[in-house]
């Protein structure tokens, strides 16, 4: 899941799997697979961002069950201190809407 805004300035949660196409023209419409059309405040590249951001998260933390070597133990902390900014990040984004 990642934040977007809408343009009433309310942000909401959406789940990047089912986006099928986000375009910019100029506002930015995220098409769902089930052809839900949603515009948003934040750029296409901004989206893309977050959502690479998310999927290494989900997919850096599956490795927090078991390391196996001092790289993938690295790797796991860099993972950890990526989550804990990207959680700083949400609150921050969250505090910004509601002000």
């Amino acid at each position: 899941m990642i934040i977007v805004t809408r343009l009433n300035k309310q942000p909401f949660y959406l789940n990047s799997d089912l986006i099928e196409l986000i375009e910019e023209m100029p506002d930015t419409i995220i098409t769902m697979t089930n052809g839900k059309r949603l515009i948003v405040e934040e750029s296409a590249e901004t989206i893309v961002d977050r959502i690479i951001l998310f999927r290494n998260v989900c997919y850096n933390t599956i490795k927090v069950v078991m390391p196996r070597t001092s790289e993938e133990t690295e790797e796991l902390k860099k993972s950890l201190a990526d989550l804990h900014d990207f959680e700083i990040n949400r609150k921050k984004l969250s505090e910004a809407d509601q002000a």
